[in-house]
């Protein structure tokens, strides 16, 4: 492997360009309505930008993706209602959950992991569960 320092090395890209994404980087999503958030198959990132509050759905994740992390995060200052029947585990008493409820503020999010069909809770940004 030859690698380089030099920025010539590197052309600029100009408007209107194509460009590959690595294969590692993460899908991304968007959501403007209500409706169902998919159940990834690899790690993903989610947008609501739902200009009020989002009913979303969350379905769980097959065994086989394990692992998978999938991160939701509020674009707009609403206060979105996540529903997993059951299929959150925050790390509290009452696990599994089942709903993710977003502060009234962009950039409300949580990172969920997919484990043995449900999702574990990672961290919270302004997010509360029942």
């Amino acid at each position: 492997v030859i690698t380089s320092a030099s920025p010539s090395d590197f052309p600029a890209l100009v408007p209107g360009m194509s460009t590959q994404r690595p294969l590692t980087s993460p899908d991304i999503t968007f959501y403007g309505q209500d409706g169902a958030i998919a159940v990834p198959a690899q790690d993903t990132k989610a947008f609501l930008g739902k200009a009020t509050a989002a009913a979303m759905t969350l379905g769980a994740p097959k065994l086989s993706v394990n692992g998978v992390e999938l991160v939701i995060t509020s674009q707009t200052a609403a206060a979105h209602v996540i529903t997993a029947t059951a299929l959150l585990n925050a790390g509290s008493a009452g696990s599994p959950l089942s709903t993710a409820t977003f502060a009234a503020q962009i950039g409300a999010s949580v990172s969920l992991v997919a484990q043995n069909g449900q999702w574990n809770v990672v961290s919270t940004n302004g997010v509360t569960f029942t």
